[in-house]
């Protein structure tokens, strides 16, 4: 038992450090990207925001993309409402006589659609908006999110210097309050979004965030959209991005700029902190890269034996020496990993709570990996798988 707990530790430890050090050479590929000062591009913009009970989050956001310092006919903005119980429209509506001047459409998925026919609502609202727009290229965004003024012009920038680009992926973080809880959120989430960036950069495209994403319209018609996983109530931004890198794996790039950084809050409650990782987790089992699916399955096996060493540890102590030879082969390049992609989200504050978060992300990690494989889920007021 003590062999096996040695051998599998090591192997799955040494997997995942690997995995560490592939992403901190991926990440020091991306140069940092900044936008001219002067704007020299006009390319256009239809930014789709799937939007379900926003009453308090939709006109923040939408003033954010007002007020950018872009060029106001070249950019729409499509609200599509998810069925809304509150008053997300009416909100919508008032800023629309308030801004005559701009481009805002609302689409209503209830006037055109019966509400229980469908599981993959965020999909389903993506495809009405994008058949709705207007312009060239398409932007998702979430509406509790907001951004700086220079949002749109350093994406137009950054498309005039790759004009090959048909997906780009730019960087999301987490706002967060003074609790131990979010700010655990916040230091995660911002390595996950690191990991998606350098597999970018090292042409192995495996996650980004439907938050902020930027795709040609055109691309999104030749690939059928969301066709082939329509069904899955998750997987929105993941499953279109592997389809374009099955066609054209080297068109997908990272921005990565401060200036196109857009925020979300993290999640205040444990509950929901549960049922947003079950709605990211359920879509993994669905992957069609079986490189992918099996470092997946190698990480989420370290992280189940490092969680049954600990209690091992209680009844024999070489458990806890098995455990420590674990963590030093993950915690060294992580920690180094997360030093640099805090540094870019002027986060790095959040680096001292990474010793108190490895017991937490440990344990959250094998429920997870468990329980969001199965079964429903609950999302925005409804129950979906």
């Amino acid at each position: 038992m003590i062999l096996f707990f040695i051998i599998s530790i090591f192997v799955t430890g040494l997997i995942y450090s690997v995995l560490l050090v592939y992403c901190i050479i991926g990440w020091k590929r991306l140069h940092e990207f900044n936008a001219p000062g002067i704007l020299i591009s006009n390319h256009t913009f239809s930014i789709i925001i799937p939007a379900r009970n926003e009453e308090e989050n939709i006109q923040k956001c939408l003033l954010d993309i007002i007020h950018q310092n872009y060029i106001k006919a070249n950019f729409e903005i499509i609200l599509v409402d998810d069925f809304s119980e509150d008053e997300t429209v009416n909100r919508v509506e008032e800023l629309k006589k308030k801004y005559p001047d701009y481009n805002i459409h609302i689409i209503q998925l209830e006037k055109m659609l019966e509400a229980r026919k469908y599981n993959s609502y965020k999909k389903l609202a993506i495809e009405q908006g994008v058949l709705k727009s207007s312009f060239e290229w398409i932007i998702t965004t979430d509406a509790d999110c907001s951004r700086g003024e220079n949002w749109l012009q350093t994406i137009s920038s950054f498309i005039d210097e790759h004009k090959e680009a048909k997906l780009i992926s730019a960087p999301v973080c987490f706002t967060f309050s003074n609790t131990f809880f979010q700010k655990a959120q916040a230091l995660e989430f911002s390595g996950l979004i690191g990991i998606g960036a350098a597999c970018i950069a090292q042409k192995s495209p495996t996650m980004c965030n439907g938050a902020n994403l930027i795709y040609r319209k055109d691309l999104f018609y030749e690939l059928g959209g969301f066709k082939g996983n329509d069904n899955l109530a998750s997987g929105d931004d993941e499953f279109l991005m592997h389809k374009i890198a099955e066609k054209y794996p080297a068109d997908i790039y990272f921005l990565k700029s401060k200036a196109a950084i857009v925020r979300t809050p993290a999640i205040s409650n444990i509950y929901a902190f549960m049922q947003q990782r079950k709605r990211w987790v359920s879509k993994s089992r669905f992957y069609n890269n079986f490189k992918l699916t099996g470092l997946l399955a190698a990480v989420y096996l370290f992280y189940l034996l490092t969680l049954l060493s600990i209690f091992a540890g209680f009844y024999d102590a070489r458990f806890f020496i098995i455990l420590t030879l674990g963590l030093v082969l993950k915690c060294m390049p992580e920690f180094i990993f997360l030093y640099k992609i805090s540094a870019f989200f002027n986060q790095q504050k959040l680096l001292k709570y990474y010793l108190p978060t490895l017991f937490f992300q440990t344990v959250y990690v094998v429920i997870i990996g468990i329980y969001g494989n199965f079964g429903k889920y609950n999302w925005k007021g409804r129950k979906v798988k």
